[in-house]
């Protein structure tokens, strides 16, 4: 019976999509550029078919090397209901395994120039522009939401709300479980992480810090949970990400964002930790006054709020619904 309703889903979906994929054609696409200082970024830009002015909505990839094709689909999906979406391609992140040689106040200042380019265009409500961020765009979203009074709400899909730390724990558990490892390998895993990101914390006793990484990977587990043998470099604690700011509180920007909140996990996500995600979040919120904040889990769904097995690669049909429902609520748009 389950399979019999998850493949009619199956159907009904592929429908939905052939269908929303024909109409899509009448809808206006624009490549676009925009600058953050000495940063030219390209995008396209999806607008709803006729001349009527639109509101808008950025989105925020997630991590690592992000291109527009990321969400091209959501865009498109936006602008067949009469929202205009905008997707652009991440600011060069480096060509270094496992990190990102970018700062996060660099990426919300590009979702940010995003922005004010669109304020400046006729076809777009200057006064109804929000932001779409997915994983690690989440926290960029909010972080360029928490700086400007020019994004009127904000869509987290997958955010983080804990540290790189335990976000790195997090993963490297689920990977290691997945590989067979025992819990106390991956205590052991996780206390030798812990101390690594100590000495990032402190850059005391180098020494020391390339002794206990050293005895780390005397165990097979190291591979899994090290990108490299050997401490950072001053330099890689400067410029990688994860290391630059392994000390912000990744709730800081949330406690000051008032503007309407939708926010979506997936119940099976491996990548982020739910539970403390949305607590965290959700008391920042709570904190910053906001009365209009609505938290969903979809249940079965992961990280990419699909269920598995998935071959339509199609996100859960709630999720979509839900999502368009209640930006077209806070921005009066015409469905």
């Amino acid at each position: 019976m389950k399979k019999s309703i998850l493949f009619l889903t199956g159907i009904l979906i592929f429908i939905f999509l052939a269908l929303f994929l024909t109409n899509c054609s009448a809808h206006r696409q624009e490549e676009i550029s925009f600058r953050n200082s000495d940063i030219v970024l390209q995008g396209t830009l999806y607008l709803p078919s006729g001349k009527r002015i639109s509101p808008a909505i950025v989105f925020v990839g997630g991590s690592g090397r992000s291109p527009r094709e990321n969400t091209r689909w959501y865009a498109e999906y936006f602008a067949y209901h009469g929202i205009a979406a905008l997707v652009y391609d991440k600011r060069d992140v480096g060509s270094i395994s496992a990190t990102e040689l970018v700062s996060g106040a660099d990426l919300a200042g590009d979702v940010l120039a995003a922005v004010q380019m669109l304020k400046q265009r006729g076809d777009i409500d200057a006064k109804r522009i929000g932001l779409w961020g997915g994983s690690q765009g989440s926290g960029i979203a909010a972080r360029a939401a928490a700086q400007s009074e020019d994004v009127a709400f904000l869509i987290s899909v997958s955010g983080g709300g804990v540290t790189y730390e335990e976000l790195s724990n997090y993963q490297n558990a689920n990977r290691l479980r997945a590989r067979g490892f025992s819990e106390e390998e991956i205590r052991a895993a996780n206390a030798a992480v812990r101390e690594l990101y100590d000495y990032v914390r402190t850059r005391k006793n180098p020494q020391a810090a390339q002794a206990a990484l050293d005895r780390a990977w005397q165990n097979r587990w190291a591979s899994v949970v090290f990108a490299s043998g050997r401490i950072p470099t001053e330099e890689e604690m400067s410029t990688w990400i994860q290391w630059r700011e392994i000390n912000r509180s990744p709730t800081h920007d949330w406690e000051r964002i008032q503007i309407p909140v939708l926010a979506f996990w997936g119940e099976n996500d491996e990548v982020v930790p739910v539970e403390p995600s949305v607590e965290r979040i959700r008391e920042a919120l709570n904190k910053a006054g906001n009365k209009d904040v609505t938290i969903l889990i979809i249940p079965g769904a992961d990280h990419n709020l699909m269920r598995q097995p998935n071959p339509e690669n199609m996100p859960a049909p709630e999720y979509l619904e839900a999502m368009i429902d209640w930006v077209l609520k806070r921005t009066g748009a015409e469905k």
